[in-house]
């Protein structure tokens, strides 16, 4: 039943729309489809039959947008997680889930085996995020901060972790100076990456502290494992987005089931 307020050159206009929606939507244009839907809701707001069936054509296609999203994160699903699990081969993990109530893993390089020296050391979450570790034995330095360069004077600075955090640890033991400083991913200021995409170079690493700096390289073992690090991270990240966005996609086809099956029922 067409609204009687609107003219017969309006509702002729309101039909063509939603006409020219249903064919676009049957091509597979769903994005031509939803704009002469919007124009039905917004040019013929009086119209109230035909924004009704404009409210279901678009819930229809919104129902295929969401199917044809599962699809695709099935597709590459399947080929993420062979890889993530093959990159994962390269890490173990800390055994600290039951405490911090997530898993953290560590390139083997710098793993259980790991002796402890003055070094950038990188843990990986099972969220996908990267810390890094600045790690300083000897004198008292009190760093709160760490640079990269490489190339010539290429360089990269993280933010500052100040000596009051938990983040920044540092103890004594047999005469021996010990600080272990933690970046979150928000404070490495794209300094992991920058060692990733160097690693091929000579990367010196220079320890700011309260009073001095130290200076030191960081050898082919200890680059790999941050270049492997960063790679495992993106990839795990990329895969967790994945599997969440499907499951948004299938909550919304749920959802619109329910809103087609009640509209059937009416």
């Amino acid at each position: 039943m067409v609204c009687i307020a609107c003219s017969g050159d309006v509702q002729r206009e309101a039909m063509r729309l939603y006409n020219d929606a249903e064919a676009d939507f049957a091509a597979g244009n769903f994005n031509a489809a939803k704009l002469k839907l919007d124009s039905i809701d917004k040019q013929h707001r009086a119209d109230v039959d035909f924004r009704r069936m404009a409210d279901t054509l678009r819930w229809e296609i919104e129902m295929q947008e969401n199917l044809r999203n599962i699809a695709y994160y099935d597709s590459v699903i399947s080929l993420s997680v062979p890889q993530v699990e093959n990159m994962k081969k390269n890490f173990v993990s800390t055994g600290d889930s039951a405490i911090l109530g997530y898993d953290v893993f560590v390139h083997r390089s710098q793993g259980r085996s790991y002796l402890p020296h003055t070094n950038l050391v990188c843990e990986v979450r099972d969220n996908g995020e990267l810390y890094m570790i600045s790690v300083f034995m000897g004198r008292e330095l009190n760093h709160t901060s760490y640079e990269v360069s490489a190339d010539g004077g290429i360089f990269k600075e993280s933010g500052e972790v100040p000596l009051s955090t938990a983040a920044n640890n540092r103890f004594d033991d047999l005469g021996v100076r010990w600080e272990y400083v933690t970046y979150r991913p928000a404070l490495q200021n794209g300094t992991a990456e920058f060692v990733a995409d160097y690693a091929d170079k000579k990367i010196m690493v220079t320890l700011n502290g309260e009073k001095s700096v130290y200076k030191f390289y960081l050898d082919k073992r200890d680059k790999t494992a941050i270049k492997e690090s960063v790679e495992f991270a993106s990839m795990l990240k990329a895969l967790l987005k994945m599997q969440r966005d499907k499951r948004v996609a299938e909550n919304n086809v749920v959802w619109i089931q329910d809103k087609l099956n009640k509209k059937k029922a009416e």
